[in-house]
C-alpha cells in the first residue's frame, strides 16, 4: 500500500520556501525544525539554520564562527533585504532547491542585493547572466558598477556610449560620476573610430551615408541598442560597430 504524503504545512519562512518544502519527503525535517538562529529585520524576524547559511555565503560563516557576537546570541540581523526579499533568497539553499531559472526580472535586484553583501558566488553570476539579457539603463550601469559584475559593467558602458537617454545620464549623475565618465570616454572612443573610417574611406556624400548608417544604433526586437551581441552564447566584446 503506498503511503500517502503528509500534507504540507505553511513555513514561517514565507511563501517562498513553500516551493522546496512541498518537494521534501515526508518525515523530514522541516524548515522550521532546523532553524537554529533568528534573522532579525527590524520589524520581522525568521527562524533559519545556520549551516545553510554558513555553506552559501564566507560572510555569513565568519559571523556564526565560534567566538563571534551572532553565534552567541543566535541573532543574526539583516538591513540589505527585508523579510520577503530573504525568503526569496533563502528558499533556494535548501537541498535540491537552487536553479538558475529561479532568478527572475521579477527578483533578480532584490537577490542581487543580498547575493552581494553576503557574497554568494553561485547567485551573483546567475543574477549577471538574467541582467545580460535584460534592456541597459543608467541604472543597470551602477547596479554592476556597485556588485562588481565585470561583463555587465562593460556592456552597458559600451550601449550608453551608443545610444543612452537623459534619465540615463542624469542617473549617473546622481549615483555614479566614474561611470558617467566611462561612458563620455567611451562615446568619445567610439566617436573617433567613425571619424576615423570616414576619413580612410573618403568624403564623398555616398560613402559617407553609408559609414554613417552602420554607426547607427541596433535595435532587434524591442531591445536597447547593441543588445543582440550580448546573453546567450554570444558575448563577443565589443560587438562590431
Amino acid at each position: 500500500m503506498i503511503k500517502q504524503p503528509i500534507p504540507h504545512q505553511p513555513s514561517l519562512a514565507g511563501a517562498k520556501q513553500e516551493d522546496a518544502d512541498e518537494d521534501t519527503f515526508p518525515g523530514v525535517a522541516t524548515s522550521e525544525q532546523i532553524g537554529d538562529v533568528l534573522l532579525d529585520f527590524g520589524v520581522d524576524t525568521m527562524p533559519a539554520c545556520s549551516a545553510l547559511l554558513r555553506l552559501a555565503s564566507p560572510v555569513f560563516n565568519r559571523m556564526l564562527a565560534s567566538g563571534m557576537k551572532e553565534a552567541q546570541q543566535s541573532i543574526i540581523k539583516v538591513e540589505v533585504a527585508n523579510k520577503a526579499e530573504f525568503e526569496t533568497f533563502y528558499a533556494l539553499l535548501g537541498p535540491a532547491a537552487w536553479g538558475a531559472h529561479k532568478v527572475t526580472e521579477a527578483n533578480v535586484d532584490g537577490l542581487l542585493a543580498i547575493g552581494g553583501y553576503y557574497q554568494v558566488g553561485f547567485l551573483l553570476q546567475a543574477c549577471e547572466n538574467l541582467l545580460l539579457q535584460l534592456p541597459v539603463t543608467g541604472d543597470r550601469l551602477v547596479q554592476a558598477s556597485k556588485h562588481g559584475l565585470k561583463k555587465q559593467q562593460e556592456r552597458c558602458v559600451y550601449e550608453l556610449a551608443r545610444d543612452c537617454k537623459k534619465q540615463d545620464l542624469i542617473a549617473l549623475h546622481r549615483s555614479d560620476t566614474d561611470m558617467l565618465l566611462q561612458v563620455a570616454m567611451k562615446k568619445q572612443d567610439l566617436f573617433s573610430t567613425f571619424a576615423g573610417n570616414i576619413r580612410e574611406f573618403g568624403s564623398s556624400p555616398s560613402v559617407g551615408v553609408v559609414a554613417a548608417a552602420s554607426f547607427r544604433p541596433i535595435s532587434m526586437g524591442g531591445r536597447p541598442a547593441g543588445s543582440m551581441y550580448w546573453g546567450g552564447e554570444n558575448t563577443e566584446f565589443p560587438p562590431p560597430i
